[in-house]
């Protein structure tokens, strides 16, 4: 079952060495089959020509995205109960 819809805007999470991809809006173009047990999405930004394929698990809605931007240093480094 899909988390996201399509037409949703989300964020891309990065990866745990960072990420290449830029911080930037992607809005579900399409749900695709699961892979590895997670769903997939086709993905666009508006500023890129390609569409990207990643899966549920890199993605962030938008507030989720905001809260996690909004963590004081402490909370980022030990986690929340830290």
């Amino acid at each position: 079952m899909h988390q996201f819809k399509v037409g949703q805007t989300v964020k891309i999470r990065p990866g745990p060495k960072g990420s290449p991809i830029p911080d930037q809006n992607y809005r579900i173009v399409a749900q695709l089959p699961a892979r590895n047990g997670f769903p997939q999405y086709r993905v666009r930004n508006s500023g890129e020509a390609y569409e990207r394929v990643v899966t549920e698990d890199q993605l962030a809605s938008l507030k989720e995205a905001d809260n996690r931007q909004n963590r004081t240093l402490r909370e980022k480094t030990f986690g929340e109960d830290g």
